[in-house]
């Protein structure tokens, strides 16, 4: 004889066998309904967790990025002032650079140079180097082609203006001559 619990009482069984058989049949089906609901319901959680953890990751990186290229205006405005600096230095005649006073402004105008590329250093602003080194498009600008056959042709030759990086990215690429 078979016990159940009916509102708090135990009670005698009265179902005959085959009520029973349906009964469990029933409740099998309930179960195996219940678990593959369990299932979808587990696989639709490692899901949602899987993309919170792929948002969390990408929302690292684009803070990351954005704390790293937060000077990048500002590095784009100071290479300028390093340009200046170029410009200043170079558009001196030769013959007036032998003059003391000139000398000074001269080395005074070193100095601030060196103390910009310093401090751009300091922050991961840094020059492309292009002198003698093949043309690539990455990092360089092709404003001229120099015939010069002593140097393997798309070697740069000469720059016109100074390229900078900051971190990897690139905020200005070099401006150069490259040989025929």
């Amino acid at each position: 004889m078979f016990w159940f619990f009916k509102k708090k009482k135990l009670m005698p069984a009265t179902q005959t066998k085959k009520e029973q058989e349906e009964e469990r049949q029933n409740l099998s089906e309930e179960i195996s309904k219940l678990k593959r609901k369990l299932t979808k319901t587990s696989e639709k959680m490692i899901l949602i967790a899987s993309d919170a953890q792929s948002v969390r990751k990408r929302y690292k990186k684009e803070l990351a990025d954005a704390q790293k290229y937060a000077a990048e205006k500002l590095a784009k405005d100071m290479i300028e002032l390093a340009d200046v600096f170029q410009m200043a230095k170079a558009s001196l005649p030769e013959e007036t650079k032998q003059n003391e006073a000139v000398q000074q402004v001269m080395d005074g105008l070193d100095g601030m140079e060196q103390l910009l590329l310093k401090a751009f250093n300091k922050h991961g602003i840094k020059q492309v180097k292009a002198m003698n080194k093949p043309f690539n498009p990455e990092f360089h600008e092709a404003l001229n082609r120099i015939p010069d056959t002593s140097r393997d042709s798309g070697t740069i030759v000469q720059v016109h203006q100074n390229g900078y990086t900051l971190h990897d990215r690139l905020l200005r690429p070099a401006r150069v001559g490259i040989a025929q």
